[in-house]
């Protein structure tokens, strides 16, 4: 169990990242962001335009903004932070004038008819479930999930993810379920079969996906709970960890046990930070584990509180588990 867990915390500690506030400030999230925030104002010009043209079609026109709204309270507003925070807002402004009139002849024209405009507000009531296309859905979530990303997906949005033939999957066949503005990828090192990083890839909080031979590992419920009571627990974290807390839990009728602990590690001459929670169980022959792992620079002052705030979401991605073969 010990060598299982070394493995598994060498590799997701040396993963890339990037300096965060409420979203991390590079040039892919300056662009997604202004991107989500365009979108928002051509939406919301064609619609007053729309209205401006065909009167009678006003009432439709405020029920799909407000269904959008209620899926996005407030997302504009925040969207103009998190620009002016990035220094991006005066570029978007200063393309505004040329986009609305843009909008405007095209609303006017003679070839946009009543049926152009009735199709225009269905997409808006189509968009206020969800169906936008990437990656403005995945920024618009990130910025209206940012102080609470479990929010994201207990509203619905979240992806699968099945393990079903993958090469690290050693034939388990598992389904877990991931908010859709975390990106995946495939892991690059041994054991990894996927990570997601939040803010579309661009964050400091990573969900990793990891199955290896247990090595004769099965541990039933009463063994579990003598691992964490007698402390033998610990001895499988790195001598350089600091060891917070542990407990057992049960997924899809299987035992396992979870372990809280902060790790600090050197490399190319950076201390870097981790506060991880690790779900561990044991199917099949394989331990599956998902970790849950906040990160930076050694002393940054945010980890504990994005920490915080992800750990509700790996809860509610572990409940997601679905072991498929259990069920044929």
């Amino acid at each position: 169990m010990r060598k299982i867990m070394l493995v598994v915390l060498i590799t997701l500690f040396f993963t890339k990242s990037s300096v965060v506030c409420a979203v991390g400030i590079s040039k892919n999230s300056i662009s997604g962001v202004a991107q989500a925030y365009g979108f928002l104002v051509g939406q919301d010009s064609y619609l007053k335009y729309i209205v401006e043209r065909f009167p009678e079609l006003k009432k439709d026109a405020k029920i799909a903004s407000l269904k959008f709204e209620a899926t996005f309270p407030g997302i504009r507003d925040k969207l103009e932070r998190e620009l002016n925070r990035m220094g991006g807002m005066e570029t978007v402004q200063s393309l505004s004038p040329g986009l609305m009139k843009d909008l405007r002849n095209e609303v006017y024209g003679k070839g946009f008819l009543k049926r152009n405009a009735r199709l225009f507000i269905d997409e808006v009531l189509q968009r206020a479930d969800g169906n936008i296309y990437s990656p403005v859905l995945e920024y618009l979530l990130t910025v209206q999930y940012a102080d609470n990303p479990f929010g994201e997906f207990r509203d619905g949005f979240s992806k699968a993810y099945k393990t079903n033939g993958h090469e690290k999957s050693r034939n388990i066949k598992m389904l877990v379920r991931i908010p859709k503005s975390w990106k995946g990828s495939e892991g690059s090192r041994p054991h990894i079969v996927q990570k997601w990083i939040d803010e579309n890839g661009g964050g400091r909080n990573m969900i990793t996906l990891l199955i290896m031979d247990a090595e004769g590992f099965n541990p039933t419920k009463e063994d579990i709970k003598y691992l964490i009571s007698s402390g033998k627990l610990k001895e499988g974290i790195p001598k350089d960890a600091v060891y917070n807390s542990a407990g057992a839990f049960t997924i899809e009728g299987v035992p396992g046990f979870w372990i809280k602990q902060d790790l600090v590690m050197e490399r190319a001459g950076v201390e870097y930070q981790q506060k991880i929670i690790q779900y561990s169980f044991v199917y099949g022959g394989s331990s599956i584990q998902l970790m849950c792992h906040s990160g930076g620079v050694l002393g940054a002052s945010d980890i504990q509180e994005n920490f915080e705030k992800i750990e509700p979401l790996c809860l509610a991605i572990l409940n997601s588990v679905v072991l498929e073969d259990k069920y044929k």
